[in-house]
């Protein structure tokens, strides 16, 4: 499937669910053009961030330090630095766009 996608020329990411050890994923890992992980529990715009998977993205970032990483589910302003500390390389924004008037 992955490489079905890549040879369409579009890239192709994993999403890490916040319970979900990365390790799950490392045998694709170099398949991937990114892996993104959920800072919320998915399904419920505006859930609360979860800060316990800033560790598990650092700890990604730190076996795969040129694989792109992105963070989806509560990224707001002031998390932005922490999260780009961590690894991330973009970030998905839903309903901070609302909040912060951005």
């Amino acid at each position: 499937v992955i490489k079905a996608i890549q040879d369409g020329e579009v890239s192709v990411g994993m999403v890490m669910n916040p319970a979900t050890p990365w390790k799950a994923i490392e045998p694709y890992v170099e398949l991937l053009d990114f892996v993104q992980f959920m800072t919320v529990e998915p399904g419920f715009n505006g859930a609360p961030f979860i800060p316990s998977v800033i560790e598990k993205i650092a700890d990604f970032h730190f076996y795969y330090p040129d694989k792109p990483i992105s963070v989806d589910g509560g990224v707001t302003p002031d998390k932005i630095e922490v999260l780009e500390q961590a690894g991330v390389t973009r970030a998905t924004v839903g309903s901070a766009i609302e909040k912060f008037n951005v």
